[in-house]
């Protein structure tokens, strides 16, 4: 065999060892990539701080956080969570103060508000559940976003408010019960308060509202209210509420509910 031979066989055995290795290292980089992406659910980008911090029920939430973007309906609710629990009630929260705490009628008409119920409920009850009953309850003329009854106007203050997580399953079902606090602007020394419970699904990259009920916590709070020397009636609080009522409040209620990472001290 010739010299020039040689040397041509020493080069392509050198090349195969070298395409051998490379191919090896491609192997094992794509391996730990499919093994990490398995045991790490993917979601959407979200700077609504979803996974959240442990409080003394699991959460830490910001009243009025959450949400990527704005609802088209109304272009004010935030819309666009992430899958995770704390986004749950974080969009809860949201959906409570904007669409069903009664703020909502100074601020949009009869049509505008179904638009924002079936774009929060994103299209699930398909007319026919408890969205499209929560709907026919609210009458045309129980709208005023005209300004003719700007007197009677009211301002949500959801982190004066408290939250309770009844149940909730990542990127699943979650159900939350929601206190949220309204003022009148030529009262900012008086106030009420309205909760419900709201059940949630995750859907198409969001939670979604499906049902929404107030009978447990409008019970939860005058039985609270029945075994107090003080009041809890949610229609007549102190306002602005101060920290100890919220303590005294939870001790009556139950450690599960939680005041809001926000709320006044």
């Amino acid at each position: 065999m010739s010299k020039n031979r040689i040397v041509w066989w020493i080069v392509l055995a050198g090349l195969v060892v070298l395409a051998l290795v490379a191919g090896g290292v491609y192997w094992i980089a794509t391996s730990n990539t499919e093994t990490e992406s398995k045991d790490s659910p993917s979601s959407p980008e979200s700077p609504d701080g979803g996974e959240g911090a442990a409080g003394p029920s699991g959460y830490e939430i910001e009243a009025g956080s959450g949400g990527t973007k704005k609802a088209k309906a109304d272009d004010r609710t935030p819309i666009g969570y992430d899958w995770q629990c704390p986004a749950a009630v974080q969009a809860a929260t949201n959906y409570y103060s904007f669409a069903l705490s009664g703020t909502e009628n100074f601020a949009m008409d009869k049509g505008e508000w179904d638009a924002l119920i079936d774009e929060i409920n994103g299209g699930l009850d398909g007319g026919l559940g408890p969205m499209e009953d929560l709907k026919s309850k609210q009458e045309k003329d129980d709208f005023w976003p005209d300004g003719e009854h700007d007197d009677m106007k009211l301002e949500a203050h959801s982190e004066q408010g408290l939250f309770r997580v009844v149940g909730c399953d990542d990127g699943g079902e979650a159900t939350v019960d929601v206190v949220s606090a309204m003022t009148w602007p030529a009262e900012k020394d008086e106030a009420m308060y309205s909760g419900a419970r709201l059940y949630l699904t995750w859907s198409d990259n969001d939670w979604r509202l499906v049902d929404v009920d107030e009978e447990p916590v409008d019970d939860a709070f005058i039985d609270a209210s029945e075994r107090s020397e003080k009041s809890f009636d949610l229609d007549a609080p102190p306002y602005p509420v101060t920290s100890q009522w919220r303590s005294e409040a939870i001790e009556l209620l139950g450690p599960a509910w939680q005041e809001y990472s926000n709320a006044p001290q």
